[in-house]
Formats: C-alpha cells, structure tokens, sequence
C-alpha cells in the first residue's frame, strides 16, 4: 500500500518535470567541456583539453559565453627532443542552434570561440592566440541540464610575432554538460 502512494506521488511530482525538459529559451548557461584531441600532421601525442564556459542562452538558438580553457601537450623526450606546452586560456565563444528538434529537447550546433591566453614555460611565458570551431549534438533530459558530444578542430599560435613563434593544429571530440538556469 506504501509503495503505491509513493509511486503515485512521484509520477505526480516527475511527470510534469519530464514533460517540460526542453532547453530555455533565455538562461544562465554553464558548459563543463572535456575534451581530448589528436595533432594535425605533429607527433603523435594526445592533447588533453578541458574548459569551462559561463555565459547566456539567448532567442532561443544562441549561446554566448566567455570561457577558461587549458590546452596541454606533452611528447615523449621532453625539453628539446619533445614538446611540453601547457597553456592557459580565455576565450569568447558563440554557440548557434543550426537545426533543433520540434520539442526543443535536441539540437544540432555550431561553436566558434577565439581563445586568448598564455604558455606557461621557464624562464618566460608567451603570448597565444587560436581559434576553435566544432559541430556537436546536444540533448536535454531535463530543463536544466543538457548533454552533447561534440567534434571539432583548435588551434593554439604561441608567441606569434616572435622569432620562435609557432602554432599547433588539433582535431578533438569532447563531452560537454551543460547547466542552464532559467525559461
């Protein structure tokens, strides 16, 4: 008998949750992005890059949010035999919904940011700029929190007007959580 009141009274209180888990049209949105790539025609190291991004949910379709990326790359051999880059990053980045689901639940989606920041190196540290465009598939199961994978490619330039500047090419798939406070 117990059991029965208590299923009753959690379809009352669930039924309606899961009936309304769409994306918002306008909120809050934070991304917990955790990625990992592959250098375009480098060595065979795997580049390790989580981010995090705090921004808006706007019209419907748009994201945009200033992120705090790190981009680490390490070889085998270390110092001049390998490469051991670990880089901070901010970066702007605007997200647009290209195709969505009639029930506003999934959406297919285009992200851009241009990250901004510095290596960390001894005795100095350099400047870097890059660029990061990727397509990922993102599903909400309830009205604040929304699941994606998403591929894409990334670019890290290091010291670009010095004489040893030099730029770095990833492909990279990524899963990303994201929570969204608002309607």
């Amino acid at each position: 008998m117990k059991l029965r009141a208590v299923v009753i009274v959690a379809s009352l209180v669930l039924a309606p949750m899961v009936a309304r888990a769409q994306m918002p049209r306008t909120a809050l949105a934070v991304d917990a992005r955790l990625g990992a790539g592959f250098i375009v025609g480098g060595t065979a190291a795997v580049v390790a890059q989580p981010s995090l991004t705090i921004g808006a949910r706007l019209i419907d379709r748009i994201q945009i949010g200033l992120g705090v990326g790190f981009y680490r790359l390490s070889s085998p051999g270390g110092g001049p035999n390998g490469t051991n880059q670990t880089t901070f990053t901010f970066a702007p980045t605007f997200e647009v919904d290209i195709l969505k689901a009639h029930d506003n639940k999934a959406a297919w989606y285009f992200k851009g940011g241009l990250p901004m920041g510095a290596e960390v190196t001894t005795p100095r540290n350099f400047f870097v700029i890059g660029y990061d465009a990727a397509l990922g598939a993102r599903y909400c199961p309830h009205p604040n929190f929304a699941a994606a994978l998403e591929g894409g490619v990334t670019g890290i330039f290091v010291d670009p007007n010095g004489n040893g500047g030099f730029g770095v090419t990833t492909v990279y798939g990524a899963l990303v959580g994201t929570f969204y406070w608002g309607k």
